[in-house]
């Protein structure tokens, strides 16, 4: 099985590079977006249709989003909140059936992950 993640995160992007051969033959397809900060609800709708999961940083991800995108099955949140995200419209897409062969819409939260990462660094 092969999986197409689109990487939207800003601080990802200068990175993405190295992840691919890293990624490749896990059956990973790095997709690279265009993006300086975010990436509208317009120009998301324009590339998720056959999308499996996004690393993303504030893209607009709504509903209409997710129904645009019947493979997506998991968002990651590079960096902190989850506003810009609709975490109700994400819930129901993860409970309602549409994603099939019992896969899920996972979300889950790393609470406090960066705030540590950032007093660990400048203390070494």
């Amino acid at each position: 099985m092969s999986w197409k993640v689109l990487v939207s995160a800003p601080y990802f992007l200068p990175v993405v590079e190295e992840w691919r051969p890293r990624l490749a033959p896990e059956g990973v397809e790095l997709v690279a977006a265009q993006v300086n900060e975010r990436l509208s609800e317009k120009e998301l709708l324009e590339v998720v249709a056959d999308i499996d999961g996004i690393i993303c940083g504030d893209d607009r991800i709504t509903k209409r989003v997710l129904d645009a995108a019947p493979r997506l099955k998991v968002i990651s949140k590079w960096g902190t909140g989850i506003d810009s995200i609709d975490s109700k419209a994400a819930a129901d897409a993860s409970g309602s059936g549409r994603i099939h062969r019992h896969a899920a819409l996972y979300r889950a939260r790393t609470q406090g992950e960066n705030g540590r990462n950032g007093i660990r660094h400048p203390c070494s």
